[in-house]
């Protein structure tokens, strides 16, 4: 894979036409603000920032103005230290107010054995602006669903939310794998740092490009654990010792992803293996 990756090379479409060289385009000038500003008023100078460096589609015209009468926006000049303290407490509420109203609507999913199955209404937000700050803070960025879904769960087959301390089986059936065009991954993540989980693998996530996997007449069974497993150490995916999230990303899903007709297993926890 290294190999394949190292081959490519970029080219300027100049070069590749014998035209002259393009002049570079101008970068707006960066301005510097801490890089964790969520709880604070530095949020809404990094805002600016960023909507300054990549404007806002026209449509959101209405709410730039009235975001503009603090100095917030494309060319803005927002500073906190200007505001007086109404304005200043208002806008501090503003951000628990749109933290809670982001938790809230991420727990108010529909879920399929305990997966949630987002198959609208990402990548392509328009106004619905609190889907789109929600796939921002849990996701950073998503693809539209003839690209990409990304299940996701925190919770096994009971409901009960999924952690180190217990071993767990995703159990793909024969003939039930993921149907996709492309590839699938189930990733694991630490919760509710959303951080990727250090082990003695370097193994981060296991799908269909995962060397070495072992089916069972073509069944396909990934162990989750925190606890290396005593057989199949090639299907396994290593966990913390702790609370963790699985997210999983079919690419070029098939209509059956999309509509629902496909379901995807229940992660089951394994009483065999599970420490007591």
């Amino acid at each position: 894979m290294w190999a394949t990756q190292d081959s490519y090379t970029l080219t300027p479409l100049s070069a590749w036409i014998g035209d002259t060289t393009p002049l570079p385009v101008a970068q707006p000038a960066a301005t510097s603000v801490p890089a964790d500003v969520v709880d604070s008023l530095e949020f809404f100078r990094a805002m600016t920032v960023g909507m300054t460096q990549n404007p806002p589609s026209r449509r959101d015209e209405g709410l730039l103005a009235l975001f503009a009468r603090l100095g917030i926006g494309p060319g803005g000049d927002f500073d906190p230290d200007r505001l007086d303290d109404a304005v200043a407490s208002g806008l501090r509420r503003a951000i628990e107010t749109g933290k809670d109203l982001i938790t809230r609507q991420a727990q108010q999913v529909d879920r399929v054995n305990g997966w949630e199955m987002p198959t609208t209404g990402v990548g392509t937000y328009g106004t619905d602006f609190l889907q789109r700050a929600r796939v921002a803070k849990y996701g950073y960025a998503g693809n539209v669903a003839e690209e990409t879904i990304y299940p996701n769960t925190l919770v096994d087959d009971a409901g009960e939310p999924l952690h180190g301390n217990n071993s767990y089986v995703l159990r793909f059936p024969a003939g039930h794998l993921p149907p996709v065009d492309a590839f699938w991954s189930v990733t694991l993540y630490r919760w509710p740092e959303a951080k990727l989980h250090d082990n003695p693998l370097a193994r981060y996530s296991i799908g269909d490009r995962t060397p070495g996997l072992t089916y069972e007449d073509g069944a396909l069974e990934i162990v989750i654990s925190h606890k290396e497993p005593e057989s199949r150490t090639s299907n396994w995916l290593p966990a913390p010792d702790g609370p963790f999230w699985l997210i999983m990303r079919l690419y070029l899903p098939s209509p059956a992803v999309r509509t629902g007709d496909y379901a995807l297993p229940a992660v089951v926890k394994d009483s065999a293996r599970t420490r007591t």
